[in-house]
């Protein structure tokens, strides 16, 4: 049975989670258990072993290097407290600024996932035409209130 645990975990719930679920998986006969980190197996989707793997989690953002399939070092993990959530929030009031009202951060949260995205190449982006503008207003409609 494969198991997935989050990298930051500390040692000790490490520890506590691994002997409870030994104890409970043998009781059902498990022949086997592994253990493997969220990260490496992200990596591993994308059928690498070497990388740089960016979870941005709904509270925070964390980046793990991957070294042959494993997690470099604990140390060099790096961990904001920026995720989803506070991304929802600043664009939120942005909208809010242009007079742009939406009643609710899940309203806020669906136009993000539909609409916003990171930019490759953010020079290019900024002389790009692009129909966001029309787009918004569709939304406007259906979300806002004036």
């Amino acid at each position: 049975m494969l198991f997935s645990e989050y990298a930051s975990d500390a040692e000790a719930s490490r520890y506590h989670h691994s002997d409870v679920m030994r104890s409970v998986l043998l009781k059902m006969k498990v022949p086997a258990i592994c253990v493997v980190n969220q990260a490496t197996l992200a990596m591993f989707s994308a059928r690498r072993t070497w990388g740089i793997l960016v979870n941005i989690g709904f509270l925070k953002t964390t980046v793990y290097p991957i070294e042959n399939g494993a997690i470099r070092r604990k140390s060099s993990m790096i961990s904001i407290g920026v995720g989803g959530l506070k991304l929802t929030k600043y664009l939120r009031k942005q909208l809010h600024q242009r007079n742009l009202h939406v009643p609710s951060l899940y309203n806020a949260r669906s136009l993000k996932e539909k609409l916003c995205y990171v930019a490759l190449d953010y020079e290019a982006e900024l002389l790009k035409d692009t129909e966001a503008s029309c787009t918004l207003s569709t939304f406007r409609d259906s979300w806002c209130r004036s």
